[in-house]
């Protein structure tokens, strides 16, 4: 996140979908992975980035960055199926 930038719900949901990644890849996977599709796409039509900004878009996660913000604490994914 860039300094002076608030919070929005879409921010987190986006953020929340690199949460997401980084549990299913692993520290080490995800980090691989970041920086191998990095140097070989850009940021731009990195496919992390791009599932990220999806997430913007997707009301599971724009749910769960709604009860972040309404709550100020993170709940377990399971908790919030819509």
């Amino acid at each position: 996140m860039k300094r002076g930038v608030g919070l929005t719900e879409k921010l987190l949901a986006h953020e929340l979908a690199h949460v997401l990644q980084w549990r299913l890849l692993g520290v080490f996977g995800f980090m691989y992975d970041y920086a191998r599709f990095f140097l070989r796409h850009g940021y731009a039509r990195h496919p992390l980035e791009m599932a990220a900004r999806l997430a913007e878009q997707d009301e599971y996660f724009l749910h769960w960055a709604r009860e972040i913000l309404r709550t100020g604490r993170n709940q377990p994914e399971e908790q919030l199926n819509p």
